[in-house]
């Protein structure tokens, strides 16, 4: 995988850290790229929002749970893991890292955020429920971008899709590139 700014080394350094919950067939790797898929295209709706934390959002949201089951506890563990890692993994420190924490610790409280990056990785997640058969409840989504029901549709459809780390790295790069140009 490769990216702007080691961003292949960033999705390698993150994984090499998850759990056995990496092998998952519900909340495992497969999950985890397209909650970035759905992340990263509402961070192109949502400039305010910090793609990278959303990215990072993605890999470890569900790293840390001990199975398929209830687990009450990941978030929070994923939220200490995160603490660990990302500073040296991806560079997300301070402000930018406490956002990330809490998105990862609270992503299964059931609200909603005004916070654009926390919002857009809330809607993400909730915009895969699909794959356990939930269709996402528009209440529970954040953002305009996710509650829009041919979005909700979308999530459908994206659980049948095969999604690449390679392609999320793209697809990040192209979210950049409009910055990298102005």
């Amino acid at each position: 995988m490769s990216g702007p700014g080691g961003l292949g080394a960033v999705v390698a350094g993150l994984l090499a850290c998850a759990g056995p919950s990496i092998d998952s067939r519900l909340h495992g790797e497969a999950h985890w790229r397209r909650v970035a898929v759905a992340g990263l295209g509402q961070a192109e709706a949502r400039p305010d929002a910090d793609a990278l934390a959303v990215l990072c959002f993605a890999l470890l949201h569900d790293a840390c749970r001990w199975d398929d089951g209830h687990d009450p506890g990941h978030g929070p563990r994923a939220a200490l893991l995160c603490r660990e890692v990302v500073p040296a993994v991806a560079g997300i420190t301070g402000a930018r890292l406490e956002v990330l924490c809490r998105a990862i610790h609270d992503h299964t409280a059931g609200g909603v955020s005004d916070d654009a990056t926390v919002a857009c990785c809330w809607d993400a997640d909730r915009l895969n429920l699909w794959r356990v058969g939930i269709r996402p409840r528009p209440d529970l989504l954040s953002g305009a971008w996710a509650r829009d029901p041919e979005r909700i549709a979308w999530g459908r459809r994206l659980q049948s899709e095969e999604v690449t780390w390679e392609a999320v790295c793209a697809g990040y790069a192209r979210l950049l590139a409009p910055a990298a140009s102005a």
